[in-house]
């Protein structure tokens, strides 16, 4: 089971953009510098997303472990594995 959990999710690249104000600085006089405008920033990371259709496989599974450990009739219930 631990080698199917391996694969549940896959990291992939995801960018965001998002803007950011400035509040100004100081230069070396003192003086107040001001600033033109918010700047865009992106911020590039990477995200582990749940592979939907590898997810579903592993939720029959564990469907048909539990009806096995039930131990009534409806362990013999056959679950269609729908294609994904």
């Amino acid at each position: 089971m631990s080698e199917l959990v391996e694969g549940l999710y896959l990291n992939t690249e995801a960018e965001v953009y998002l803007k950011a104000s400035c509040q100004g600085s100081y230069g070396p006089k003192g003086e107040k510098l001001g600033c033109a405008g918010s700047a865009t920033v992106k911020h590039k990371f990477l995200e582990a997303r749940k592979q939907v259709a590898f997810s579903k496989i592993t939720m029959l599974n564990m469907v048909s472990w539990i009806f096995s450990l039930l131990g009534s009739d409806r362990a013999s219930v056959n679950i269609k594995k729908r294609s994904i």
